[in-house]
């Protein structure tokens, strides 16, 4: 049986499934003990479904993946070195997972639960799973391979006062009233929630603030709750919700603060909610996309790009420089070791950097069609806030982001934050941007500024705001915060700072060079840009547009557009309308939006590129052959660079160079290759769907008899996809490996006398 199943965490509370290694029922390979008295169980070094019995056992998992049940009494249960789902029963248990990453639910009874090496999931609250056997576990799991097979019961506090550590790794520890947490070496993850009564408090008793955090997962009755945090007589901090105290961190009476708690709202306990999807990646360099809906990704090591998708996603990136992407609900995107740059998109996010110099950005920025391969082409790695400000940020009412919190961990991160934000920057010397993006009544909110370390950071666009620099003045309130105003609009609230910050310490900065704005009217407009950088906005008509020169952002508004980004660096969007949009030469970044458009990462030659040359050569969206055959000369004409094209939400043509990045998005897409883009420097699409889009490939017939190339296809281990033209490849298609066959390659003949 492929794709197998080890349990995650739900949304907060319980349980789901993701995939490891296979498990193998041979009758030589499964050993399932079901016997009544006391026993010593040993597994094999392959992989088990143990059972234990009514009594005390002492279990011994050994290699493998197990699945280890162990009944009634007070058990020992030691997992081994594969990854385990180990099950404790009704006894008070003693439960480890030694290697390998492991899931252990302590069940009824006081439990001792340890992680040991890996990233471990513990789980202190009963689930109502104790009368399940190894073999009936391995069929709940087996048979649900995409909902929260094991959700436990909650609404009640559950039984047992447990004491769970988790060892190396990074961990998460789910604790009910009574029980104990140690998270151990690495990030860890301290979950609580509603489940935890009035008389109980859960204690948690090594929290990091730069590299923990604690979640409180609750079900929404139309308002959030409120968290709070007082100190004991002791030094530990008393972590109440709604006035109640629910928890107690050890040693954390001056860290711990409401602002480090994270609220997760889950749906309601009764309900037929799916829970998370859980996705792991490797200690390696990854691209990881997440679903349509929930996940909770763990990238481990390694410079990772992580694009949640959609759906409300929990992700752990690990250690390295890693680019995380949230999507389009609200999401908990943690950086982790390194330096990072974490994105929360729409949605009220909760985004921590942890350790490193992080970039963290409150802002919905737009980023190809969201998927990982689209993403990496932005190359984050390496972005400054400027850069990123500058290129990807057209307006104020851009910030879409909903309402986020940031977090910064230890090391000297940056902040750029959206309007009704709250970012926290921790230690180290944080810079904290704002925008003009914020103001008025959706203000953010600064926690922790520290003069003489910390620096606030006002990014103002001139041609947005006029040729005047924005004038910064102060106001307090009455609790003692400082109220940051851009000529005379607030724009954030810096805690208790109302009596040491000053307008002199917060910066202004500008674009380097502005772009100069060209704005069309209501009608269809001829719009040719300079030989410098343009920010063109058609508006609506059916315009035509040639930037020209330098790095453009051009945006065609409503109507059927004609966009050239010219000869630089350029990002285009067609919005709405059926639109052409051409890349030109150098690096583009071409987006789609609503409607059935042609996009062209190839440079083709349109006169002097002005808008008139243009207009005159009659581009049609639904024409890509004609425009093929008419102004693509040679493969030597593939100067575009390397280009990320993006469809958009309906049926779209992509027309794709060499090292270009191709998503069709929604829609019944069609991805035009060429011998323009052969050997190393080949194409890739990331989301071909072989029910809805068409992959065509253009060659030149030397005479109309010619034999056409023979396309073949390889495959690789993660199951990409590699198309070839006689023995030359020019593809490679994302995921396609199970698919994709050389007869769904429709080959277009031209004539040479055009490609001459």
């Amino acid at each position: 049986m492929g794709g197998l199943l080890l349990l995650g965490l739900l949304a907060g509370v319980g349980l789901t499934a993701f995939v490891i290694d296979e498990v193998n029922e041979d009758d030589d390979d499964t050993n399932t003990n079901d016997i009544n008295t006391d026993d010593t169980i040993s597994g094999t070094p392959g992989t088990d479904i143990l059972d234990g019995t009514a009594r005390a056992d002492e279990i011994t998992a050994r290699g493998g993946d197990d699945i280890v049940s162990a009944g009634g009494g007070d058990d020992l249960v030691q997992g081994g070195t594969g990854v385990d789902i180990i099950l404790g029963g009704s006894g008070a248990d003693t439960l480890s997972g030694d290697g390998g990453d492991d899931v252990l639910i302590g069940g009824r009874g006081d439990d001792l639960i340890e992680g040991g090496a890996g990233d471990d999931v513990l789980i202190g609250i009963d689930g109502g799973l104790n009368s399940q056997t190894g073999d009936e576990l391995n069929s709940l799991i087996q048979s649900n391979p995409t909902i929260d097979a094991l959700r436990p019961s909650i609404g009640t506090d559950q039984h047992g006062s447990d004491t769970l550590i988790g060892g190396d790794g990074e961990d998460a520890l789910f604790l009910s009233g009574g029980d104990f947490g140690t998270g151990g070496a690495g990030e860890d993850r301290f979950q609580i929630g509603d489940w935890i009564e009035a008389d109980t408090v859960a204690t948690i008793t090594d929290y990091v603030p730069a590299s923990d955090f604690i979640d409180y997962s609750y079900v929404s009755n139309g308002t959030a709750p409120q968290v709070s945090v007082a100190p004991d007589d002791d030094g530990n901090a008393l972590l109440s919700v709604d006035g109640v105290v629910i928890a107690r961190v050890l040693g954390a009476a001056t860290t711990l603060t409401p602002a480090s708690v994270i609220l997760s709202e889950r749906a309601d306990d009764s309900s037929t909610d799916t829970g998370l999807n859980i996705l792991r990646g490797t200690n390696g360099a990854d691209l990881i996309d997440g679903s349509n809906v929930g996940d909770e990704i763990t990238a481990r090591g390694g410079n990772d790009l992580i694009a949640s998708g959609g759906g409300r996603d929990e992700v752990f990136a690990g250690d390295g420089n890693d680019v995380v992407f949230g999507g389009n609900a609200a999401d908990i995107l943690w950086g982790g070791v390194g330096n990072d740059v974490v994105i929360g998109g729409a949605g009220g996010d909760s985004l921590q950097g942890n350790s490193g110099d992080d970039l963290i950005l409150g802002l919905d920025i737009p980023l190809g069609s969201g998927s990982a391969a689209a993403i990496s082409a932005f190359n984050l790695n390496s972005a400054t806030p400027e850069a990123l400000l500058e290129g990807l940020i057209r307006t104020p009412s851009e910030d879409l982001s909903g309402d986020d919190t940031l977090l910064g961990g230890s090391g000297n991160d940056v902040l750029v934050i959206g309007g009704d934000d709250t970012a926290t920057g921790g230690l180290g010397a944080d810079r904290f941007w704002l925008g003009e993006w914020v103001g008025g009544a959706d203000t953010a909110t600064i926690t922790d500024y520290e003069p003489a370390v910390d620096q606030i950071v006002y990014y103002h666009s001139p041609a947005a705001l006029g040729a005047a620099t924005p004038v910064i003045t102060l106001s307090t309130n009455a609790a003692g915060d400082a109220i940051i105003l851009a000529d005379g609009v607030p724009v954030a609230e810096v805690t208790g700072a109302g009596s040491t910050l000053t307008a002199a310490e917060i910066v202004i900065v500008e674009r380097e060079t502005p772009l100069n704005q060209i704005t069309g009217s209501t009608g269809n407009d001829l719009i040719t840009g300079r030989s410098i950088g343009d920010e063109i906005t058609a508006l609506e008509g059916n315009d035509v547009v040639g930037a020209r020169g330098g790095d453009d952002q051009v945006f065609g508004g409503a109507g059927n557009d004609i966009l050239d980004g010219g000869s630089g660096s350029d990002s285009v969007w067609g919005e709405a309308g059926d639109d052409v949009l051409i890349g030109g030469a150098l690096r583009d970044v071409l987006f789609g939006s609503a409607g059935n458009d042609l996009i062209i990462g190839i440079d083709i030659q349109l006169g002097s590129g002005s808008a008139a040359d243009i207009a005159a050569q009659d581009l049609d969206p639904a024409t890509p052959r004609a425009l093929l055959d008419d102004f693509a000369r040679s493969a030597a004409e593939e100067t575009s660079g390397d280009d990320n094209l993006s469809g958009g939400s309906e049926n779209d043509v992509l027309i794709i160079g060499g090292d270009d990045t191709a998503t069709g998005g929604v829609g019944e897409d069609q991805f035009w290759l060429g011998e323009w883009g052969r050997g190393a420097d080949i194409a890739t699409i990331t989301d071909f769907d072989r029910a809805d889009d068409q992959i065509a490939y253009v060659y030149t017939a030397a005479t109309p008899d010619a034999a056409p190339p023979v396309v073949t296809l390889t495959t690789n281990a993660a199951g990409d996809v590699t198309v070839l033209a006689d023995g030359i490849a020019v593809a490679r298609i994302l995921g396609a490996g199970s698919t994709l066959t050389a007869a769904d390659v429709a080959l277009i003949a031209r004539p040479p006398a055009v490609a001459a």
